[in-house]
């Protein structure tokens, strides 16, 4: 039986707020998170959380935060394959592999930990980690849009969400790191170079200011979803409420049942041809 956690979660607050964290504020919560995260990670087997995001994190009186629902933890070997049944995606928040169910490894959890430190510094959730992998729309670093953001954390958080996993740091406490270096005025050592990012950030003009967003409502050139009727921005492939695919109806293999994107040949799950 799961223990109920009273309280709003950071994204609830966010939107009663009318704004973002601070980020001393988000840092510190984002930072402790990152123990827990790391906790289950050195469990033998490890435990994959896969569903980090600000709606699973609740801010407790004393300062503390709590991160909830272990409703598509995987525990095992790291970068196994997740059955289709298991697989459980949060657009803005889950990384590519978990779409596809390649394999959820502690790089995935990083993914989510950056997306969500993202969300709690600009009041915005960031696009779906597939649509930002295949080009379909920019990634806009988060200082854009909330010039209070240091380009230190900036940085940071654009590693997190590199969409291949080998770019991302490898461990939680590797990005951890980078954050406490950042926040106490430290250079974080390291051995290797960080890789240069591969999603590519939406151009933004000198003089253009650009003020911390509240988080968007709904405006009439978004895209709907035919399974719950909310609006997504445009460009987004998956429901950002739900999940859902926006894309046309793709190919269903008749060897696994699993569907793929319009118009390819071979299924994207088991490799079979698709008639």
């Amino acid at each position: 039986m799961m223990e109920f956690i009273p309280g709003d979660n950071l994204w609830e607050m966010i939107k009663k707020q009318g704004a973002p964290f601070s980020e001393v504020q988000s840092i510190a919560w984002i930072i402790k998170i990152c123990d827990a995260v790391t906790y289950l990670h050195n469990q033998t087997p490890p435990i994959i959380h896969r569903d980090i995001k600000p709606q699973n994190i609740k801010a407790m009186p004393n300062d503390q935060v709590v991160l909830v629902d272990f409703g598509v933890a995987k525990e095992g070997s790291t970068g196994a394959r997740t059955a289709t049944g298991a697989r459980g995606v949060t657009p803005g928040f889950s990384p590519p592999e978990q779409y596809s169910g390649s394999g959820s490894s502690p790089a995935s959890d990083v993914y989510a930990l950056g997306a969500t430190l993202y969300a709690l510094l600009t009041g915005i959730k960031p696009p779906d980690s597939v649509s930002l992998a295949i080009g379909e729309v920019d990634y806009v670093p988060p200082d854009q849009h909330n010039p209070a953001i240091c380009s230190e954390i900036a940085a940071a958080i654009t590693w997190a969400m590199q969409p291949k996993p080998v770019d991302r740091p490898q461990t939680v406490d590797e990005w951890q790191q980078r954050l406490l270096a950042v926040s106490e005025g430290v250079e974080p050592v390291s051995d290797e170079e960080e890789p240069e990012s591969e999603i590519k950030a939406a151009p933004q003009a000198a003089d253009q200011v650009v003020k911390p967003q509240p988080v968007p409502d709904p405006v009439s050139d978004e895209l709907p979803c035919p399974e719950c009727g909310s609006r997504n921005r445009p460009n987004v492939r998956f429901c950002e409420q739900c999940g859902t695919s926006l894309a046309a109806p793709g190919m269903i293999c008749s060897s696994c049942g699993v569907e793929s994107r319009p118009g390819v040949r071979f299924c994207e799950e088991c490799g079979e041809a698709i008639e």
